[in-house]
């Protein structure tokens, strides 16, 4: 059964001839996980498939499909937020985003009242009949309600569930593991070297665990609003007393998506800056031993708030079920890349990703003997050199890790993260310079730490890159000096010779 549905519903169809060599690995892949679904799910796809209209493209039904498979809705999800990917797939993958899949309202809406009888909440709800919107695993109402006989009527959202969710993904999460032990035992068949299905796949499963436990979102949304409480401009949504472990009550924040936002562009200038340095740049430099992050800042997540108190609108991050704690020796390591990466120090680069690199990996013969020579072929593209450092950095991690190399699960989500806010970033303001605004935000950095920095030179033995927020030692700082008044003298040489070169044919010019 689950090879008639693939045939008709023809997902290698979908894919376009960039990808031709995975149009293999998308069919064969849906097919076994078709195959290990259950029955009554089988033919509830089978329905849902004979209700779209007969000349329905092959898009469309994959995307029939993947929103009845939280998973492959998910991997969906992630493959459209790829930098890399395909125009055209990406523009029929985000339908996947945040929108309505036609659940039941009411069966959401009974769940609610059970919630709200548990909690023994007496002040008037008022729960809106109509879903706000629908994501892989959960939906989200509308919803007034009054705190006290005093107070002022207060608006919020719930967020629950979609039904059967957790029976659907007790199911798939087994499956899921079995398709990459089937992908991992087959590999031969797939143009993918020593890409690591099980752990990717077990990615995967890790983050849609974390998206149907709720109470830990609560716990999430908490700490970031202590994270960012001193940052105005962002506005995270406040758990509030209705929440139970099976329904998050929060905060409703009124604006639309960012990127759609009626903004002039010196505003969305500042607004981009702005985004970036909140969801990038201040875990990246927190002081925090475990900096928290949010792990899927997509366009759908990010929202305008206007507010009398500003012109510019303020940032609201919203849907923390994905998130993720970045430790601080692994930001210094990053950092520390970054900084070889930017004085092309190719040993330095071997030294900070064998630093970064959990061990069983590097254990293995493959990845010791080949990370030098793997790194000078991806310095050889110059389609790489042109990327910003942080993408750069984090570029060279995701093409080490389809060699066989294993990072932190938390780093490579923070990658994700930044590739997936480099879209809205664009839509914003296609301008935007990573570069710059990293520059911007290290010299501030550096200008509040100048204090220490002097008493620090009179114990070097003792200075270390920990000591700081920008994570750069003395001796780190002044090998970038070094580094970037050479790289300046080089240049200027070059502009000086050019015309000599050209006009003296013993320089070897005809």
């Amino acid at each position: 059964m689950a090879r008639e549905i693939v045939a008709r519903t023809r997902p290698e169809q979908a894919i376009p001839d960039t990808y031709a060599p995975y149009r293999r690995l998308v069919r064969d892949g849906i097919e076994f996980f078709l195959s290990r679904i259950s029955r009554q799910r089988l033919l509830d796809l089978v329905i849902s498939q004979l209700t779209l209209d007969a000349d329905a493209c092959c898009q469309a039904r994959l995307l029939a499909l993947a929103q009845r498979f939280p998973t492959l809705h998910k991997l969906g999800q992630i493959i459209a937020r790829h930098p890399d990917i395909d125009p055209v797939v990406r523009q029929w993958l985000v339908n996947l985003e945040n929108g309505l899949y036609g659940t039941p309202s009411d069966e959401l809406l009974t769940r609610i009242r059970v919630e709200l009888g548990s909690a023994g909440e007496a002040a008037p709800v008022c729960v809106a009949p109509t879903i706000l919107a629908e994501a892989s695993v959960g939906a989200v109402i509308p919803f007034h309600w009054q705190p006290s006989a005093d107070g002022c009527r207060q608006r919020g959202v719930f967020k629950v569930l979609r039904p059967g969710i957790r029976r659907h993904l007790n199911e798939e999460l087994v499956i899921l593991e079995e398709t990459a032990v089937f992908f991992h035992d087959h590999r031969a068949r797939y143009p993918l070297k020593d890409f690591r299905f099980l752990e990717i796949f077990e990615d995967v499963r890790e983050m849609m665990i974390h998206e149907i436990d709720l109470a830990a979102e609560q716990r999430l949304l908490e700490e970031a609003g202590r994270f960012y409480a001193d940052m105005p401009e962002i506005r995270i949504p406040r758990c509030l007393d209705l929440s139970t472990a099976a329904m998050t009550a929060m905060d409703f924040l009124d604006g639309p998506k960012l990127a759609d936002a009626d903004l002039s562009e010196p505003q969305r200038q500042r607004t981009a800056e702005s985004l970036f340095t909140a969801v990038v740049l201040k875990p990246l430099f927190s002081p925090r031993d475990a900096a928290l992050f949010h792990g899927d800042p997509h366009a759908g997540n990010i929202l305008a708030v206007f507010t009398p108190e500003s012109t510019d609108p303020a940032i609201g991050l919203v849907d923390w079920s994905l998130a993720g704690h970045l430790d601080r020796g692994d930001r210094i390591k990053t950092v520390r890349m970054i900084q070889a990466i930017l004085k092309k120090d190719l040993t330095g680069m071997c030294d900070a990703i064998r630093s970064l690199t959990l061990k069983a990996s590097l254990a293995t013969p493959s990845p010791r003997q080949s990370l030098r020579d793997l790194i000078i072929g991806w310095m050889r593209d110059p389609a790489n050199g042109r990327l910003p450092l942080v993408k750069q950095a984090f570029r060279l991690l995701e093409a080490l890790s389809m060699e066989g190399f294993v990072f932190p699960a938390d780093l490579m989500l923070f990658r994700k993260a930044i590739f997936t806010l480099e879209g809205v970033l664009h839509d914003l303001w296609p301008a935007f310079d990573m570069n710059t605004a990293i520059a911007r935000y290290v010299m501030s950095l550096l200008q509040q730490e100048m204090p220490v920095r002097l008493s620090n030179m009179l114990f070097p033995f003792t200075d270390g890159p920990e000591d700081y927020m920008s994570l750069m030692s003395n001796q780190d700082l002044q090998s970038l000096i070094t580094h970037q008044f050479i790289s300046v003298l080089f240049t200027c040489s070059q502009r000086l010779m050019g015309p000599l070169t050209f006009w003296n044919p013993a320089f070897g010019v005809a």
